[in-house]
């Protein structure tokens, strides 16, 4: 028997999203793309929901044969571009059975040096795009009685970072706001999960490091953790992806860090 290009992809990922049509925000870089290309893979269709069409069509290009996707224009901060996104997502492809909000904004400061604009803007992307992507999700999902949002937080929410005030207490909102959403919605089958990644080698981090007065220092600062490394954006998709699938079906309201064990 011949196994397509694409069936070997599915049974690599260890997941089977065939029939789901998976949003990801913020899926043109890092974690976020490495979800759609991961949830393509495992047969879902995938809608990107961001600004930058060619980074997009980019990652839309490295899906497997035989998948579909598309990207979606969307400014996840606007409540108006995010509902145009999901309308035209359910237009073309269906309601949505996943969401992934992965769309982050990392800048460093601590709360004495942090200006109220920086602050709004971590917030903004961190925060509220959030908050507003995984609305309208959850109001479509109700309706159909089933669906996944995971949101993509930090281990900066799960313990204090020197120098991350805004990031840090921002990505702990997208931790209360994953915990409360689950409750509000388990009555209509809709389940909220939150992943927690460690220092992962994605372009917003390593940008991050080149941006510090030493990077090779603050690289090794980040290596220092019990497994010794950073973290790739494939290793963080694939926790995603639990979520995201049946596999999880008796799991909501829970943060998973991925994180080399940084927080033990």
């Amino acid at each position: 028997m011949t196994v397509s290009r694409t069936e070997t992809s599915r049974q690599g990922t260890r997941h089977d999203l065939s029939g789901h049509i998976a949003v990801v925000v913020g899926g043109s870089s890092g974690i976020g793309a490495a979800a759609a290309e991961l949830f393509a893979a495992a047969g879902a269709l995938v809608g990107i929901f961001g600004r930058n069409e060619q980074a997009a069509k980019e990652v839309l290009g490295r899906l497997p044969e035989g998948s579909k996707g598309s990207w979606f224009a969307c400014d996840a901060t606007d409540e108006r571009s995010v509902k145009r996104a999901f309308a035209d997502l359910e237009r073309k492809f269906g309601p949505p059975t996943i969401l992934v909000n992965s769309a982050g904004l990392l800048e460093s400061g601590t709360a004495e040096d942090t200006s109220r604009q920086l602050w709004d803007e971590i917030f903004d992307v961190n925060v509220t795009a959030t908050f507003l992507c995984a609305r309208e999700a959850a109001r479509v999902m109700r309706r159909q009685g089933h669906g996944s949002i995971i949101n993509v937080s930090s281990e900066a929410g799960l313990m204090g970072i020197r120098g991350l005030a805004a990031y840090s207490a921002a990505k702990a909102a997208v931790i209360e706001l994953s915990r409360c959403m689950a409750l509000d919605l388990a009555d209509a089958g809709v389940r909220v999960n939150c992943v927690c990644p460690g220092t992962t080698r994605t372009p917003m981090v390593l940008n991050a490091i080149a941006k510090t007065h030493d990077p090779a220092a603050a690289l090794a600062r980040y290596e220092a953790r019990p497994l010794g490394r950073l973290g790739t954006p494939q290793e963080i998709a694939m926790a995603i992806a639990y979520f995201a699938g049946n596999d999880a079906g008796y799991t909501t309201g829970a943060v998973l860090a991925v994180d080399g064990g940084n927080t033990a």
